[in-house]
């Protein structure tokens, strides 16, 4: 019934036959068109096919609401969590598939990123429910059995079914089935997803062919974002490009009348001040003091957290009470001129009400980590002490994953001139750099000697704010201002970067592919590597090439040779055959010499 054309329907198809000059006939009643009785016959029909329809329709829609009424689940596929009981005709728990969604939930309320709780469940073998319907030919067929993905469980997630409803109409009815989580938690898991998929995602930092070192990690104090890394020259040039850092200079601010000046920064100076800076944290008094202060820093922050807990506390009371004042009104009937005034309040309100729910949760997170947390001054100074002696030996690569690890972000905003700085040269910029250090990952990787190998996720835990001010001028006039001063105009303290030979994406898919064999998932194994999941499925299928083929672009190392037989090209080359691969790839080399 549903499938049927509608009234308008039903005259388009007339006024279509009519423009091809067409009739519709039939040999044993009068439908044509050309005659006043069969004009009104098919009108007739096609109004009593209308009414049909719509008196099911609403007919189908006054069954449901009535069985919402009651608490009874409306049909169609079981929802995950349940069985169906024929004979009392309700919804009743299962009790293996609800312990999974209560921990979808925690998961969910706790902040825990849906993708990371999809992860988790593909690790322990747990998919979806199993669930049998009838096909095109009445036949049964079975649905689900399938691994959680993040759309599933944000459906999951959003549906009021497992807080003991029954959503109806825009209405919910209080249901006879079971709750699976309570409301508290439903909400906080709510107000979780819809916060999450708010922020701006971060660019990915590994797709750098130019070897930028604070590529993701440098962001400006006034926009709150982080800077591009750009190069500018020629790609066909064999010399060095002029690498830079921009921002874009568009404010994520509140106050409008603060605008960004940064620019560009040149990126070498800038990398090896970073670098420098980070050298000398346990070789100098102010530094060391500050490191060593993390104890008092700690109480302090504690104690801070705690008042914006109650804070939000307060707030969440107090939209909670304006909440419940206007279902109330709403309950009672209220003044009908106000109900959609108070309606609207009431959705606002509770719009409000989720970010207040995600920082409670954040905050909570943050205090029982500070309260977890113990420090040893001790180790941590020999910790730092140790980065300054590892940091001027490593190679650029090693390096690079050194600093993602150890660095939260680096914020730089440049400095007005001022009549503290005495000797400045009409090209000298000065800029103020915020490193927010990950103090327990300092101690980590220096006790462990290495953390470029290590795919499993460090749990960073308390960080450390330390300003600098430095001066970065032409022709190598670098230095660091405060709050020990540093001049760089001579050697770099950076060791100089390993040149490494160039490499064809062959030889990571090899090396990826190793790495996924072994039982790491695609969207997890990308995670660690800081790639999107698309390019890894890219790589894996230069594998279906013809093995001639693979051992022809792992012996590639020119830089044009690695442009002309680039990733894309292959990739789209083995959807082919083995031998049509060969006959396409011989015309791609024909072309390249």
């Amino acid at each position: 019934m549903a499938n049927r054309p509608t009234l308008e329907q039903r005259f388009g198809l007339v006024i279509f036959l009519d423009m091809h000059g067409c009739r519709l006939l039939s040999p044993t009643d009068d439908h044509s068109d050309a005659s006043a009785s069969g004009r009104l016959k098919t009108n007739m029909m096609m109004s009593f096919a209308e009414y049909e329809r719509s008196n099911v329709a609403e007919k189908t829609r006054s069954k449901l609401h009535a069985q919402a009424r009651r608490g009874l689940w409306g049909g169609g596929y079981i929802p995950y969590g349940y069985d169906y009981d024929r004979e009392r005709q309700r919804l009743t728990t299962n009790p293996a598939e609800a312990a999974t969604l209560r921990r979808i939930f925690t998961g969910a309320s706790e902040l825990v990123p849906l993708g990371q709780i999809a992860t988790e469940l593909a690790r322990d073998n747990i998919v979806t429910g199993v669930r049998w319907a009838k096909g095109e030919h009445r036949e049964r067929k079975s649905v689900g059995g399938k691994p959680f993905r993040t759309d599933i469980l944000r459906k999951l997630i959003q549906n009021p079914l497992y807080r003991g409803v029954i959503l109806q109409g825009g209405k919910e009815f209080t249901g006879q089935h079971q709750a699976l989580v309570s409301a508290d938690i439903w909400e906080q898991a709510n107000a979780a997803i819809t916060e999450a998929k708010r922020k701006p995602r971060r660019p990915l930092r590994a797709r750098d062919k130019n070897s930028n070192l604070l590529k993701g990690i440098l962001v400006c104090t006034v926009c709150r974002q982080p800077l591009f890394a750009k190069a500018s020259g020629n790609d066909a040039n064999d010399g060095p490009r002029y690498r830079y850092y921009l921002c874009k200079g568009t404010p994520r601010i509140a106050d409008p009348e603060q605008t960004c000046h940064l620019g560009n920064v040149p990126a070498k100076p800038l990398e090896e001040l970073a670098v420098a800076f980070l050298s000398c944290i346990g070789r100098q008094d102010s530094t060391v003091d500050r490191v060593s202060d993390l104890p008092r820093m700690l109480r302090s922050k504690q104690g801070q957290l705690s008042g914006d807990l109650v804070s939000v506390e307060q707030n969440l009371q107090t939209i909670q009470t304006k909440i419940r004042n206007c279902t109330e009104v709403l309950a009672q009937g209220g003044i009908e001129i106000l109900r959609p005034e108070l309606a609207e309040q009431a959705t606002q309100l509770l719009r409000q009400r989720q970010p207040l729910l995600v920082r409670r949760e954040e905050i909570r997170q943050q205090l029982q980590t500070l309260n977890g947390q113990r420090f040893d001054v001790a180790r941590q100074q020999h910790a730092f002490e140790r980065l300054g002696r590892v940091l001027v030996t490593m190679s650029l690569t090693e390096l690079r994953a050194l600093l993602v690890t150890l660095l939260e972000r680096i914020d730089i905003q440049e400095i007005e001139r001022s009549n503290r700085f005495k000797i400045l040269l009409p090209s000298d910029r000065l800029f103020r750099l915020s490193f927010w250090i990950r103090t327990e990952a300092v101690v980590s990787a220096m006790e462990r000697g290495t953390v470029i190998d290590d795919t499993t996720p460090m749990k960073h835990g308390q960080t450390v704010e330390l300003e600098a001010e430095v001066l970065v001028g032409r022709n190598r006039r670098t230095k660091i201002i405060a709050p020990f001063h540093i001049d760089l105009d001579g050697p770099a303290l950076m060791a100089p970067p390993a040149q490494e030979s160039p490499q064809h994406p062959i030889c990571r898919a090899r090396r990826w592919s190793k790495a996924i064999a072994n039982g790491t998932g695609v969207r997890a194994f990308a995670r660690t590597e800081c790639v999107s999941p698309s390019l890894v499925s890219l790589h894996m299928k230069l594998l279906r090439l013809a093995p001639e083929i693979q051992g022809f672009l792992r012996d590639l190392t020119s830089p044009k040779a690695l442009q002309h037989f680039s990733l894309r090209k292959l990739a789209a080359l083995a959807e082919l055959s083995h031998d049509r691969q060969l006959v396409e790839f011989a015309s791609l080399r024909s072309r390249f010499n």
